[in-house]
């Protein structure tokens, strides 16, 4: 391998490194809306409303 080899091969591996770095970072912030648990201990008396009303429709169902 030549040196401009290594260089360009050494560009690549940052480039898809900040790739994922930065697609990583990108999910933990649009993702959020779909994790229950950090959702939970955002607002827990909302999670135990929104239990309770699950649970009632439940119930009344059966």
């Amino acid at each position: 391998m030549t040196q401009m080899e290594r260089e360009i091969s050494q560009t690549l591996d940052d480039a898809i490194s900040q790739l994922d770095t930065t697609l990583h970072e990108l999910e933990a912030e649009t993702m959020p809306g779909f994790d229950l648990r950090r959702y939970a201990k955002a607002n827990p008396w909302q999670s135990v409303a929104a239990a309770v009303a699950v649970g009632f429709v439940i119930g009344m169902v059966l």
